[in-house]
């Protein structure tokens, strides 16, 4: 899966998110965002921190925001979606695509319940289940046959189908 990962994308500059820095691939094209998820930090703080991040690429005007991809796994995965439609609302590009690995999508009820405290029921940046998202590039979910939060993955691709978003769904044997 590595291979693959990392060969799919070699033509993209990847912004990267992941709470304890994971598992990065190889490559010069990957930028590692610290998204602030322990410690005293309280939402929102980790996707404006990668908001931060893509304001400063975007100002650079040395790429398209069609050559990045997000990405996160675990809590990252949906801090990458809660930047997405943040970026949106707010009238900031979206890269080209997302990539979600084992996502995270129900932080509230986990490790991560403390830092999402301040967060509204009803705002889709920390419920991302609930969220509208009309205007988004392709979006690939991956993943495990046996991970056990696979259903919110499951979940988050019925939501994307029934809004008519370009998605890949990829489960893999682990």
């Amino acid at each position: 899966m590595q291979e693959e990962f990392e060969k799919k994308n070699t033509e993209k500059l990847i912004l990267y998110v992941s709470p304890n820095g994971g598992l990065l691939p190889e490559g010069e094209h990957i930028i590692n965002i610290d998204c602030r998820v322990q410690g005293e930090f309280e939402y929102p703080s980790s996707f404006l921190s990668l908001v931060r991040a893509w304001r400063k690429l975007l100002a650079g005007g040395e790429s398209k925001p069609a050559d990045y991809e997000f990405s996160g796994s675990g809590i990252g995965a949906c801090i990458v979606l809660a930047a997405c439609l943040w970026c949106r609302d707010h009238g900031l590009p979206l890269p080209g695509s997302i990539a979600l690995n084992h996502p995270v999508l129900h932080p509230q009820d986990g490790l991560y319940k403390d830092f999402f405290s301040a967060a509204d029921v009803d705002d889709p940046c920390a419920f991302p289940l609930i969220a509208d998202y009309y205007g988004f590039p392709c979006i690939v979910v991956i993943t495990g046959e046996k991970d056990p939060l696979m259903g919110q993955a499951e979940s988050l691709c019925d939501r994307l189908e029934a809004q008519d978003i370009p998605f890949e769904k990829r489960i893999i044997n682990n």
